[in-house]
């Protein structure tokens, strides 16, 4: 075990949490954690129940995705990152539970930030506290695999969305 030659306690047991949709994934995932000394089971939900599962605070591990359709870092710290503020359209998805006040400030200030190099050392501020904080751990990167007629031309955008209206016949 990786862990346990390298001097550390066998980790601990765990379930991973995910839908049904990511069980290979979720399994991979769990292999290779179990490889570096953990024990981790993989627990397969519907989306609703896994998000109540999330909501109770019951889940040690949850394996989900993000799609930043925006190509917009503070567009992921604003739903993903900064604490539940309904009124003020924010941590809709901080699923994790992470707050902190120095980075929602942070986040706020970034998104009413005009100048794109201010906005930058910003967005670099909050991707630093948020390193240092240990609030999400990115495990896998799942690359999209088209298929294309032959007679199309298209190119696929690099944030996943399919705009049919991009396509068009070789001629």
């Amino acid at each position: 075990m990786l862990l346990t030659s390298a001097g550390f306690e066998i980790g601990p047991e765990a379930t991973l949490h995910h839908t049904s949709n990511r069980t290979a994934l979720a399994k991979a995932v769990a292999d290779q954690l179990n490889t570096a000394g953990f024990q981790i089971r993989t627990q397969s939900h519907s989306w609703p129940d896994l998000l109540e599962i999330i909501n109770r605070k019951e889940a040690e591990l949850v394996l989900i995705g993000e799609n930043n359709n925006t190509m917009d870092g503070g567009s992921f710290f604003d739903t993903v990152v900064h604490s539940p503020a309904e009124d003020k359209g924010l941590g809709s998805y901080n699923f994790n539970h992470f707050s902190d006040p120095q980075v929602d400030s942070l986040i706020e200030q970034a998104g009413r930030e005009m100048d794109a190099s201010k906005r930058l050392v910003l967005l670099q501020e909050i991707n630093r506290l948020i390193a240092q904080h240990c609030v999400l751990l990115p495990l896998a990167w799942r690359m999209e695999l088209y298929g294309l007629r032959r007679d199309l031309k298209w190119a696929p955008r690099a944030y996943g969305t399919l705009s049919a209206y991009e396509m068009s016949r070789y001629r």
